[in-house]
């Protein structure tokens, strides 16, 4: 089942004049990912980035909040979250998303389809009087004496327990979180690597120790260095290591930078660490690869 659409764009070609990209519908496999950047060129060498021209699909109201550099693993979570909802859930969804709670990121989102059982739908309704009168006279919440009911303020009620249900979802999503910090949710997860992870990809070039990470981003180390090798399949370190020596290989074919000067500028300014490094990952040296182009 396709939960939605999105055409993913070449960042570089884009830069330099040509439009290369392909639809990837989501909830996508990793091949199917992977399979669609191999596609439209973005390589992890001489192109590297891509980003979002257009999204497409049935749930209204939510490409509103959805932008070109989202991340594909959120989206594609986001996806199979949806893809499990009822039609009663998608209704609701799409209420909340209209009304924009919990839709700064992605990573909302997620947590907003996670919680859908906070909130309560009751279509057509779109001022605070009808609200009170279909708590009232409809579901009864409130007993109010017939001899009462034609002066009472059905506005304010509905105004009151409007308020109420708000502060009972996020008095929900408090307790969530403090009663019960052992069990963290997926999207919590994704949100924290997701962020350490575009952190790690803005700033690969600079000095970085999993201390200083993991007191960046108030995660504890352990926990950053299990969760990341789950999710990802490498270290954070190898991570590292991995973006340097794919920056390094473009800097040495495509400039004229001396191979120390490149190992600085990939954030390994030891000549001796970045070519033991560089033949690690590569089985040359970084000589021995610039020769071949």
């Amino acid at each position: 089942m396709t939960v939605f659409e999105a055409y993913i764009t070449n960042l570089g070609k884009y830069a330099e004049g040509q439009l290369v990209g392909e639809t990837l519908r989501f909830p996508a496999t990793t091949e199917e990912v992977q399979s669609l950047l191999k596609n439209i060129g973005v390589d992890g060498v001489r192109y590297e980035e891509f980003f979002i021209t257009a999204f497409d699909g049935d749930v209204m109201g939510l490409y509103d909040y959805l932008t070109e550099y989202e991340n594909l693993d959120e989206l594609n979570h986001l996806a199979h979250l949806i893809s499990e909802l009822d039609s009663d859930e998608i209704e609701t969804l799409e209420a909340a998303l209209n009304k924009g709670d919990h839709t700064s990121s992605v990573a909302d989102i997620i947590i907003l389809v996670h919680n859908l059982d906070c909130y309560s739908l009751h279509p057509g309704v779109t001022d605070d009087e009808t609200l009170g009168r279909i708590y009232v006279e409809d579901m009864e919440l409130l007993d109010v004496p017939d001899n009462v009911l034609p002066y009472f303020d059905f506005e304010a009620y509905g105004r009151d327990m409007r308020i109420n249900e708000k502060l009972g979802s996020l008095l929900t999503l408090l307790m969530e979180q403090s009663w019960h910090p052992e069990s963290v949710t997926v999207s919590r997860k994704r949100m924290e690597l997701a962020a350490v992870k575009e952190y790690l990809d803005e700033h690969f070039t600079e000095k970085l120790t999993l201390d200083e990470l993991a007191e960046h981003f108030f995660i504890n180390k352990f926990y950053l260095s299990k969760i990341f090798k789950e999710t990802y399949g490498t270290t954070v370190n190898n991570y590292l290591i991995s973006k340097r020596i794919t920056r390094a290989k473009q800097l040495l074919r495509f400039t004229d930078m001396t191979v120390d000067e490149v190992g600085v500028a990939v954030g390994m300014g030891d000549a001796n660490y970045f070519s033991r490094m560089f033949r690690k990952v590569e089985g040359i040296s970084p000589r021995e690869y610039r020769k071949q182009w």
